[in-house]
């Protein structure tokens, strides 16, 4: 069930007041700080009212989860039999999940899968239970939110592979084609791995829920409360002789739900911060390129999740009003001859927008004064 945000920065507030924004994103380990009329405080000045992670406990320490019983969620589908273990199905704040997923092969043939570069297993977390969607955008707007929203896959966390047994690795590269392989990532195209009758992958895996609206490895917020759908993958090729390309798949999955528990504060979803970047002045002003004939565009939904930001000019001074990091939504517009990228940049805690800036020559498609970049610092 998706929550309500409780507080909202003010500028959030104002951003999207016309839009009728409703929802929320990360869960707490502490309650939600009392709304405020006022503007939020800045963190350098009072003590960060809002919730953080202390580090936690690396994955390798958790000690090895061995499944027993019933599988919580079996499937199979093309020869192939899938089942997933959880240690927990509740989850509490500051909590690992472990699991395990166990593949096999039931066809009398070969399995194939994609080898050379990451692993053939995977198991997915989709958060889009308890992260709110924000507002529905019509237009322009629409488009940039789906596509940053798509390439951040800021509704998915991924469970860390902690180690793997079965399967044989077989590369196409003729000799050093190992060496190759692992250097650039399967260069050849069709390094594969092959699972023999009867034979099985098992593996394990680790994940702290977290939210990453950064992109930085760091969990950086908790989760709000509510159901998330877990879904483990193999990436099958098919059964038989060995494939000639290893990148036409048809992936068998499993799913079973777990529940996160604990508080909400309120912090806003990454559909949220978008939906406040899109409202910036700065930034509406640039969505006439989005559809515009001859003008091509892509959008990024990342940032920095600690001190010391880096060194280009839109990120200076931000350090001393966002210590716990910011979330930049960059829309970058190119045709065959020039490109420019405008940035809003926000404190992923409170939605406040803390700057907009641009670089590169405002192209004609985003000209005015809206689109000039806001004064540093």
């Amino acid at each position: 069930m998706r929550r309500m945000s409780p507080v909202l920065g003010r500028s959030f507030l104002v951003a999207v007041a016309t839009l009728a924004v409703a929802g929320t994103t990360a869960s707490g380990q502490s309650p939600s700080p009392a709304a405020s009329d006022g503007p939020s405080p800045a963190p350098s000045a009072t003590p960060f009212p809002w919730p953080t992670f202390t580090t936690p406990p690396p994955a390798r320490s958790l000690g090895r989860f061995i499944p027993k019983g019933r599988p919580d969620a079996r499937s199979q589908r093309d020869g192939i039999r899938m089942e997933l273990w959880l240690d927990r199905t509740t989850v509490a704040p500051g909590e690992w999940v472990l699991a395990h997923l166990r593949v096999t092969n039931t066809q009398d043939a070969d399995a194939w899968s994609p080898g050379g570069c990451g692993p053939e297993t995977a198991i997915d977390a989709d958060l889009a239970g308890v992260l709110a969607p924000g507002v529905d955008q019509a237009g322009p707007a629409a488009l940039v939110k789906a596509e940053a929203l798509r390439g951040s896959r800021a509704t998915h966390a991924w469970f860390r592979q902690l180690r793997q047994r079965g399967g044989e690795e077989i590369v196409s590269g003729g000799a050093g084609g190992r060496a190759l392989a692992l250097l650039d990532c399967g260069g050849e195209g069709n390094d594969v791995m092959r699972l023999g009758p009867g034979a099985s992958i098992e593996a394990d895996f680790a994940w702290f829920p977290a939210e990453h609206p950064t992109g930085d490895d760091q969990p950086m917020r908790p989760l709000p409360p509510g159901p998330v759908t877990v879904t483990g993958r193999y990436d099958l090729i098919r059964h038989g002789a060995q494939p000639l390309d290893n990148g036409r798949t048809r992936p068998v999955t499993v799913s079973t739900t777990l529940t996160l528990t604990g508080e909400d504060p309120g912090t806003p979803s990454p559909g949220e911060l978008l939906d406040v970047a899109l409202a910036d002045p700065g930034m509406a002003a640039w969505l006439g390129c989005v559809t515009h004939p001859t003008r091509g565009w892509d959008v990024i939904l990342g940032g920095w999740g600690r001190t010391p930001y880096p060194t280009q000019d839109r990120w200076l001074g931000l350090e001393s009003v966002a210590p716990d990091g910011v979330v930049q939504v960059a829309l970058m517009v190119e045709d065959a001859g020039d490109g420019a990228t405008a940035y809003v940049m926000l404190d992923p805690w409170t939605g406040d927008v803390l700057r907009f800036a641009s670089e590169g020559e405002v192209p004609a498609c985003a000209a005015g004064p809206l689109a000039s970049p806001s004064p540093a610092g």
